[in-house]
């Protein structure tokens, strides 16, 4: 097993640890304060069958994208 860790600042950020990644799932601090493409390409890379995301979140308004998504 390998664990990962990464910050993203930008969108940019999922190019270094997220393409090409085979995941088995994921556990993501404050999800709304990340670039969207970044959680969409490391939702996207969970391949592996039982794949889990786990995250915390603090979405200031019931509109936010991580709610309605």
């Amino acid at each position: 097993m390998k664990i990962e860790v990464t910050t993203a600042n930008d969108a940019k950020a999922e190019a270094r640890p997220i393409r090409g990644l085979t995941g088995a799932g994921a556990y993501i601090d404050e999800l709304t304060l990340l670039p969207k493409e970044f959680v969409k390409r490391l939702i996207d890379r969970q391949s592996v069958p039982g794949a889990l995301i786990f995250a915390t979140t603090n979405p200031g308004n019931p509109g936010h994208r991580a709610k309605k998504e």
